[in-house]
């Protein structure tokens, strides 16, 4: 009986979570890490982790089940033998290999963030976008400067290299619709999600743009007209015995999952693989 779980913990290729979001691919990723963690690689049909399964959301139906198995069989993220009615859950690394993800950047994932898989997708893919971006100014940066004197190019080096650091990391609702591709309502919904699972917190941030000495909606209006990318941006708040107008920045984003390396596959080794449209 495979019922029970044999894996709490995995590190999940963030490349893969990526072309789930890409492919809108949510429920048949969820069905491929559930069977990942409640077996060794191999499952029966008839076994009773096909029963258990129907108790998560959204695969109380049989016939979405078999949808979404077929849907992992055509993603030749399993394989089926009709002889011994086996399903054979492959690997990352042979996933990684056959899609061609040369990335080793991956996410943990615990057998308990099952149940918000999709905000941990978002989660996961948020996080790695901070992390890369802090990564490109406080290290990438740093050692491009010290090392591009001993360049030849070192120079043009220097200058690609030359714009400060943010004040804080953060992502706007546009730029996380892009990441998950969906719209900026729904990313903004995927990002509270994955804060509320504790995938991610965030702060808001603001930028003074007027001190006033009270409340002034017809400034505000004017703002707004005339410059329409601060529209439902501007905020009235109280300091001290001033009134200031604020604009809403994009949030600061700090991540809470924790990225690791899995190892590297050597580019000979990638097959020939026309990925789904």
């Amino acid at each position: 009986m495979l019922s029970k779980v044999s894996s709490y913990k995995l590190l999940i290729p963030i490349e893969l979570l990526e072309y789930t979001a890409k492919h809108q691919l949510y429920k048949p990723c969820l069905l491929y890490i559930y069977l990942k963690c409640h077996s060794s690689g191999k499952v029966k049909s008839t076994d009773p982790i096909f029963q258990l399964l129907r108790t998560l959301p959204g695969f109380e139906d049989k016939r979405t089940l078999t949808k979404h198995l077929r849907t992992l069989l055509r993603l030749n993220w399993i394989g089926f033998n009709p002889t011994t009615n086996i399903y054979f859950i492959r690997s990352f690394e042979t996933i990684r290999k056959s899609y061609g993800f040369t990335s080793r950047k991956s996410v943990v994932f615990h057998y308990n963030h099952i149940t918000d898989f999709r905000p941990f997708i978002s989660g996961a893919l948020i996080c790695a976008k901070i992390y890369g971006v802090k990564f490109a100014y406080e290290i990438a940066r740093l050692r491009r400067l010290n090392t591009a004197p001993n360049k030849k190019d070192g120079a043009k080096q220097c200058y690609s290299y030359d714009r400060k650091a943010p004040e804080y990391y953060g992502l706007s609702n546009k730029g996380i619709a892009q990441l998950l591709y969906c719209s900026p309502t729904i990313a903004c919904e995927q990002k509270n999600a994955a804060e509320e699972a504790d995938f991610l917190l965030t702060r808001g941030k603001y930028k003074v743009v007027l001190e006033l000495d009270r409340p002034d909606q017809a400034i505000r209006s004017q703002l707004e007209e005339r410059y329409p990318n601060l529209k439902g941006r501007l905020r009235f708040s109280r300091l001290g015995d001033k009134i200031q107008l604020r604009q809403q920045l994009h949030d600061e984003i700090i991540p809470q999952l924790k990225l690791k390396k899995r190892r590297k596959i050597s580019k000979e080794f990638f097959t020939s693989h026309k990925t789904p449209s």
